[in-house]
């Protein structure tokens, strides 16, 4: 499945995605950034090792079910002219 963006209602932006926790060989890095540029982009939550999401700031993080484990991270920026997400997927 796709990840994908939403509002929670505050004005802050939730990104959802899917990770199986089984795939100690993968590690998600959900990064966002209100451009588009080249080297403008953050790290706002991890999962390494198919360990438990953790945020890199004031980023909350909800986790849900076994396996695949449903993920949203919702973004501590609020009400933001533009904000982009992306879900950086890598072997380690």
């Amino acid at each position: 499945l796709l990840p994908t963006v939403s509002d929670d209602g505050a004005g802050r932006a939730t990104f959802s995605f899917m990770r199986d926790p089984a795939k100690t060989d993968i590690d998600y890095t959900v990064q966002a950034s209100e451009t588009l540029l080249v080297g403008a982009w953050t790290a706002i939550a991890n999962s390494t090792f198919g360990g438990v999401t953790v945020s890199t700031g004031a980023h909350a993080i909800a986790e849900s079910g076994v396996s695949p484990v449903s993920v949203t991270v919702t973004d501590e920026v609020a009400n933001p002219d533009r904000r982009f997400f992306r879900l950086f997927v890598e072997l380690n």
